[in-house]
């Protein structure tokens, strides 16, 4: 998984580098496009105003002549504003195909550290839960405990019994607070993984005695051929 991290952050990181150098170069075009295209606007303007007021020939030839070439300047530059960005798609979409290739050739590593984390992560609630359950057990022993005392103390007409179990109380429950069918489940996985446990022990010991009996049965069976 950290392999997999460690190659999509250098990717990631490749494509932001890849889009602030696009940007650079596509704000500087757009500055340079905008101001063309002003000078454009202005000149067209003076020319048509010549027009209208029937300026000489040469003169509205002249304008005309600046108007179109402000014109072929913008057209120039914007152009080059989306060969830009072409360039830019072009590259992302690269990079983009590493990460699905990335995709596929981790996905199962993926698979595998995602079921094993989730292995882990159920087995520590487990074990928490668990715990929290023996706890309460404990306090609950304590409380029973303690009863006695504090029945004893009333019949002698103290109001006040050295009780621990109240101190505990806060923190059994609060911090200790869960579901009880949690706790319930909890043991249940615990109870079964004993049995497991006990089972596979049990069936290492039967195998042990089982080859010892064949071991003894050998013994026989060559004593048997050497006294014949």
């Amino acid at each position: 998984m950290k392999n997999f991290v460690k190659t999509v952050e250098g990717l990631n990181e490749q494509t932001e580098k890849t889009v602030a150098g696009y940007e650079k170069t596509s704000k500087e075009l757009l500055a340079k496009y905008q101001a063309a295209d002003k000078e454009y606007q202005a000149a067209y303007k003076e020319f048509m105003d010549a027009r209208r007021f029937k300026k000489p020939e040469s003169v509205l030839s002249e304008l005309e002549t600046a108007a179109h070439q402000k014109e072929d300047a913008v057209r120039s530059l914007g152009s080059e504003l989306r060969i830009v960005e072409s360039y830019l798609r072009e590259d992302l979409l690269e990079v983009a195909g590493d990460i699905s290739a990335v995709h596929d050739q981790f996905k199962d590593e993926l698979l595998t550290a995602a079921e094993q984390l989730e292995k882990e992560v159920i087995a520590a609630k487990n074990r928490y839960l668990i715990a929290l359950s023996k706890s309460n057990t404990e306090y609950r022993r304590i409380q029973a405990a303690e009863a006695g005392q504090v029945g004893l103390f009333q019949k002698l007409g103290l109001n006040t019994a050295p009780v621990l179990s109240s101190s505990l109380k806060p923190f059994f429950n609060g911090v200790l607070k869960v579901e009880q069918g949690e706790v319930i489940q909890a043991s249940n996985v615990e109870n079964i993984q004993a049995s497991n446990q006990d089972h596979n022990e049990g069936k290492e010991k039967r195998g042990i005695k089982s080859w010892l009996k064949n071991q003894v049965t050998k013994l026989k069976n060559c004593f048997k051929r050497l006294n014949k």
